[in-house]
């Protein structure tokens, strides 16, 4: 009997471990949507891509802080939108920017707000204080 009591402490002691490993695991990854991706070396220096014609460009987004990206002009008279995913820049899009480039389509690779070198806060921290203001 007592043996059986043990085993099921050690069982339970394992499943609480597992899930708080799972609750640790997910907080961290949930946090880094928070935090500001800083922008990398060759975001700041399109030159270095050695992607002909990608100039970097700004301009204002709808709430008023600027956006910052790369854009390499349309040969093909096609372009695309490429937008990188969370804690990155452009820059981890620099192999698609390349091949569609050098395919003739015209490349806007944008940092997203909060990210890179774009004003502003990412959008679950917008969607955050959007939420507090709520309540």
């Amino acid at each position: 009997m007592r043996i059986a009591l043990y085993i099921a402490i050690g069982i339970l002691a394992l499943v609480l471990l597992f899930g708080l490993r799972i609750a640790a695991k997910s907080f961290h990854e949930e946090r880094a949507d928070y935090v500001r991706t800083p922008s990398s070396a060759i975001s700041r220096h399109p030159e270095r891509a050695e992607i002909p014609g990608l100039i970097e460009i700004s301009f204002p987004s709808a709430d008023g802080f600027r956006m910052a990206g790369w854009y390499a002009a349309s040969r093909n008279r096609a372009a695309v939108v490429l937008v990188h995913g969370t804690g990155a820049d452009r820059s981890s899009l620099l192999a698609e920017t390349r091949i569609l480039a050098e395919a003739g389509f015209g490349v806007l690779a944008l940092d997203l707000p909060g990210q890179g070198q774009s004003e502003g806060t990412a959008s679950n921290q917008r969607r955050s204080r959007l939420a507090e203001r709520s309540r």
